[in-house]
């Protein structure tokens, strides 16, 4: 039984989220949780630690069978040793994938609101950037993807990039939806990207399909990404691993690797010590922490809807953020910005990080912080919107 309710000051520990934050303020910021990761995974790594020598480190066998044990166990997803290519991050797995399958006047489709890495690695290399901003439903609270606009701007783009539980704004893709984008991936023959690194953090009720098990077909234009970083909160030792099923795409992916100088098969020693343990030994953490998640998610949910009401919030079926919506406070989005900084002393992730058409007045929310801590957060906001 672990105790998510413990409080645990991160601010000394150079935790992005928390560095350089005052002591009255509450980050709610960069999406990575409060709580402590499994203790099997500390333990390996200090027995590691023991030998005192830190010198490059490969790949065994054993991190590669432990999660493809898990994505069999979780998902009955087979995936193949060979398939695999691990890279440094999630989302060095990105931007090598946007290098190795993009033309120079190539396009990449991405639908907004979306993690920002997905807006700004396009534009940094010099590529299109195609927006299908994803449609909002009022009577179902949720997003879903806009497959007449997807259809028609597919046949400009070289690759798409699809966000595989969606951050910020909580779909878990069902297989219909999941279907009707392999179909419109292979009749443009376009190549998929999925980033599937919240694929283990689903609410109740709602289950993740892996692109990877929609069909064979598809394997000739599939990428997907995953990561135990989300999973069992060990973003601090990170690592990426890109399924790969096809050949030809998966040498152009290491191709691209060697001519990026990032080295083909080796990894930080604590993020190989680390993964093997939380795979093999964080099932029982996660479980855990996937109810307390929920609980905090429902608690939110009430909170907003009982107290500011004007602020709207979508449905979670998975990750752990909350995608916020201040709009009918009439405020502009400086104003907005300013007020939860220095009046209510929370900080939140600007809307306009994660769509910068229509972000204005949304925020993202990261709920994965002891409940103590979440209803200081909400109190304050609640006080700053009665202020007005």
């Amino acid at each position: 039984m672990y105790n998510f309710d413990k409080i645990i000051d991160r601010k000394d520990s150079l935790a992005v989220r928390w560095h350089n934050t005052d002591d009255d303020t509450i980050s709610l910021l960069i999406a990575d949780m409060d709580f402590v990761a499994p203790k099997e995974v500390f333990e390996a790594i200090r027995q590691r630690l023991n030998h005192e020598i830190l010198g490059y480190s490969v790949m065994d066998d054993e991190f590669y069978n432990v999660f493809i044990e898990w994505m069999k166990k979780r998902y009955n997803y087979e995936v193949k040793r060979e398939w695999i290519v691990v890279t440094p991050n999630v989302v060095s797995s990105l931007g090598l994938s946007i290098s190795a399958y993009t033309q120079n006047s190539g396009g990449v489709l991405i639908m907004p609101p979306v993690y920002p890495q997905f807006l700004n690695i396009p534009s940094k290399q010099g590529l299109k950037r195609i927006d299908v901003p994803l449609l909002y439903s009022e009577n179902k609270n949720k997003y879903y993807i806009d497959f007449d606009l997807f259809s028609k701007k597919a046949s400009e783009a070289d690759i798409f990039i699809l966000c595989s539980p969606h951050n910020p704004v909580g779909r878990v893709w069902t297989k219909e939806e999941l279907e009707r984008i392999a179909d419109i991936v292979l009749q443009n023959d376009i190549i998929l990207v999925s980033d599937e690194i919240y694929s283990d953090i689903i609410m109740p009720d709602y289950k993740h399909t892996p692109m990877g098990s929609i069909s064979k077909e598809l394997y000739n234009n599939l990428i997907s990404i995953y990561a135990p970083n989300k999973t069992f909160n060990i973003a601090g030792v990170p690592t990426g691993y890109n399924i790969i099923p096809n050949e030809k795409l998966r040498e152009r992916f290491l191709d691209t690797m060697v001519a990026s100088g990032v080295v083909v098969d080796q990894q930080n020693i604590a993020s190989n010590i680390a993964a093997k343990a939380a795979y093999k030994h964080g099932e029982p953490w996660l479980n855990e922490v996937i109810c307390y998640l929920h609980e905090n998610y429902i608690y939110l949910k009430k909170y907003i809807e009982a107290n500011i009401p004007k602020v709207k919030m979508t449905e979670v079926e998975g990750t752990f953020l909350a995608w916020l919506d201040f709009r009918e406070l009439g405020l502009s989005h400086e104003e907005l910005e300013k007020l939860l900084i220095q009046n209510a002393k929370v900080m939140l992730k600007t809307g306009v990080d994660l769509d910068n058409e229509k972000g204005q007045c949304f925020m993202r929310l990261n709920f994965a912080t002891q409940r103590s801590v979440l209803k200081e957060a909400l109190e304050r906001i609640k006080n700053m919107i009665d202020s007005l």
